[in-house]
């Protein structure tokens, strides 16, 4: 995590330098981290806020699959922390569901689809990422 963070404030900090900043409205940057691989901000959470990120995206298959103490006590974090998650990247649970080709289940699909928007939204989401 403190690579990822360290890398984008210096690729932030080259970008910068060739900005014309008097013709351009001030830019703030937001950082928030995402699930990826093996890390999940929810479990993090306490450490990115004090270390100042301004959000959490939570990989919404994985969320999805939580159980509901582990849902409940997610929710609960991120309201004790005043981060956002407001965005989840990892929409569909990987194989477990078919997108394409003869074993694609329309209904299946549609079922998740519905279950995962209303989870997200509830968690004040306004963007999905598709993949990681």
């Amino acid at each position: 995590m403190t690579r990822a963070l360290l890398l984008s404030v210096a690729i932030m900090a080259v970008l910068s330098e060739h900005h014309d900043h008097a013709a351009a409205p001030a830019l703030r940057l937001r950082y928030g981290v995402a699930s990826f691989g093996d890390v999940n901000p929810f479990k993090s959470i306490d450490a990115l806020a004090a270390s100042g990120f301004d959000y959490v995206e939570p990989g919404l298959a994985l969320t999805l699959a939580l159980a509901p103490d582990a849902l409940a006590s997610a929710r609960a974090k991120v309201a004790a922390t005043g981060l956002r998650a407001e965005t989840m990247n990892w929409f569909m649970p990987g194989s477990d569901i078919k997108l394409t080709g003869p074993e694609a289940d329309a209904a299946k699909i549609r079922a998740y689809v519905e279950k995962a928007l209303e989870l997200a939204e509830s968690f004040g989401v306004k963007v999905i990422v598709f993949g990681s």
